[in-house]
């Protein structure tokens, strides 16, 4: 039997990629079914290659290549090196070294050519690649927190994490109108945070956000929402209600409402210090490359990246109320109960 450290990770990734053949192939394949450690290997290089394999790549510019090359045999025709009467092109000892500080100069332009080629080609593709990394984590933030709620469920007569019913008060205290309680939304979320549901408070934060700072899990277990902004970059299914949710009335009509998803572009309507209505500019989260789309989980423990947020029961907008509008009070409530409305 062979032992796994025979083979390296890039014997992995030729076999991944299909250039493995013959006898280290099955050697290969027989390790991998009596090493675990080799098929952990063998799984994290898969995964990999699955994200690279989700974004493709853009295509060079035409001819690049030739334009490459062109610039290269331009570049050497004007050079006044070779040739010249220089210091460097006298001789020196009995050898005379013009010939070779010109052809050095050609050298130096064909590995800068190089360069070029290679970040005009693989740079745009590793950014695709790491852009889909961070969806892809963010994603599985989402789905721990979503997982820990059906936990919590199951252990709490099918009720989701549910803090308490505050009668007309907002869910953002950016928004709240002047003598309205405030009643953050992201408090019956917060409720995981007691007993073993979560791993850490980290799974709150999405990768993309670099403002962003867990709290504590510490001061978490003493306390009754986020202490700040900054410790939570998702937004969550309304549940300022009079009674809470049973997961089996969130699972109605295909997969459910939308119980987490990316932060709301919800935003102030106005820079100010006080609190004030706020504005809905009608895009995606900002989150993932500039509004390109948001990470969203449902009911039935599904989800993924959707370009478009009208993606709740009967393509409902699960960041605005009802339809949608471009202003909000703050105190807006869902118009039905297949309305998905996660509040910032």
């Amino acid at each position: 039997m062979a032992d796994q450290q025979d083979f390296s990770d890039s014997t992995l990734l030729d076999w991944h990629l299909g250039y493995l053949e013959g006898d280290q192939a099955d050697r290969l394949q027989a390790a991998l079914r009596s090493s675990p450690e080799l098929a952990a290997r063998s799984r994290a290089l898969r995964d990999l290659l699955a994200l690279l394999d989700r974004s493709a790549a853009p295509r060079p510019p035409a001819a690049l290549a030739d334009k490459v090359l062109a610039f290269i045999d331009h570049q050497t025709k004007i050079l006044p090196l070779a040739g010249a009467e220089t210091p460097a092109s006298m001789s020196t000892g009995g050898h005379t070294v013009g010939s070779r500080f010109s052809a050095s100069w050609r050298d130096v332009l064909a590995v800068a050519a190089c360069i070029a080629l290679f970040v005009a080609v693989a740079v745009p593709g590793y950014r695709k690649a790491q852009d889909a990394s961070r969806r892809y984590a963010c994603f599985g933030n989402l789905k721990t927190i979503c997982t820990a709620g059906l936990q919590y469920a199951q252990a709490n007569n099918g009720y989701l994490p549910y803090a308490n019913y505050v009668p007309g008060a907002a869910w953002s205290p950016a928004a709240a109108p002047p003598g309205a309680p405030v009643a953050p939304n992201s408090r019956h979320i917060f409720r995981l945070t007691r007993g073993q549901y979560l791993p850490t408070m980290r799974v709150f934060l999405c990768p993309v956000s670099r403002e962003s700072r867990p709290m504590p899990m510490e001061i978490a277990r003493q306390s009754e929402d986020f202490a700040d902004p900054a410790n939570v970059t998702y937004s969550f299914l309304f549940m300022n209600l009079p009674s809470g949710l049973r997961v089996e009335e969130t699972r109605k009509r295909s997969r459910g409402l939308v119980l987490a998803a990316d932060h709301s572009p919800l935003r102030p309507a106005a820079s100010s210090s006080v609190a004030g209505p706020l504005a809905d500019p009608g895009g995606n989260s900002p989150c993932h490359e500039a509004g390109a789309g948001q990470n969203a989980v449902y009911a039935d423990g599904g989800g993924g990246f959707f370009t478009d947020r009208r993606i709740g029961v009967d393509s409902d907008d699960i960041y605005g109320v009802g339809s949608g509008r471009g202003v909000y009070l703050g105190t807006e409530v869902p118009v039905s109960d297949t309305d998905s409305f996660l509040p910032p």
